[in-house]
């Protein structure tokens, strides 16, 4: 219990620190870790043992499912700056076709290909071959890969309702960076990620919790299943609540 107790422990503090979950459910989180070493050590019945290695093992499934969900988060949230730099050097320089194919990279990398291919074919006929030659050849790939059917579909301003068609990088009419709000809106890989460890650490709670309650004075026990269920709400609260990042900030 130890080692993965371990590893989920130092995997809490960079996940923290490098912000894929908040303070509060870091603190929840350790809290159902330490609780789970503690009543490892000092099982108030044998059943508890058992409960306690379906736990344990239960983390160690879900562990390489939580690092690869928080790294696709951390990638996302690299990628979206990107685009945000991209439309401020935009801003500076509306002719700028750099800018542009910076734009046209992080929208394909954020799940808009076909916004993405159109933006591209603006801007590579501005910046010569021979000179940009890493941005021709992304491109060529780019055209010989399968794309969905509704890749090309039209995305609407979430500032004002606007369809815009692809290769527009603002909206025609509140002239808005629309890819920038839209793709902006939901990290979605930390929500799944977050979730995930939310749901570990509730059962782990309710499982390894609950049943210790019944070996402690009934005003302890009902106390104690008090709290449990009060951090299994919070933890459930914090994971599961939609995150919008702003575009603007």
């Amino acid at each position: 219990m130890i080692i993965p107790a371990g590893i989920m422990t130092v995997s809490l503090v960079n996940w923290v620190i490098t912000g894929d979950i908040d303070p509060i459910t870091y603190i929840l989180c350790q809290g159902v870790v330490i609780a789970l070493i503690i009543v490892s050590f000092y099982p108030p019945f044998p059943a508890l043992s058992f409960m306690i290695l379906l736990s344990s093992l239960g983390l160690i499934v879900a562990y390489p499912f939580l690092r690869a969900m928080m790294t696709t988060r951390e990638l996302k949230s690299l990628e979206l700056d990107q685009l945000e730099n991209a439309y401020r050097m935009l801003g500076q320089q509306p002719r700028n076709p750099i800018a542009k194919f910076r734009i046209a990279k992080a929208v394909w990398d954020l799940g808009a290909p076909g916004h993405a291919l159109k933006i591209a074919e603006d801007a590579l006929p501005s910046m010569p071959s021979g000179v940009f030659i890493d941005e021709h050849r992304t491109f060529r790939n780019w055209t010989l890969t399968q794309l969905p059917k509704d890749a090309f579909r039209d995305l609407s301003c979430l500032d004002c309702g606007e369809r815009n068609p692809p290769g527009r990088t603002h909206c025609f009419g509140c002239g808005e960076p629309f890819l920038l709000s839209r793709l902006g809106r939901k990290l979605t890989g930390k929500g799944n990620g977050k979730k995930l460890l939310a749901v570990w650490a509730s059962i782990t709670a309710a499982v390894i919790g609950v049943p210790f309650t019944t070996v402690l004075p009934p005003a302890l026990g009902i106390s104690l299943v008090i709290g449990i269920l009060t951090v299994i709400v919070c933890i459930l609260l914090l994971a599961f609540r939609v995150e919008i990042r702003d575009p603007a900030a």
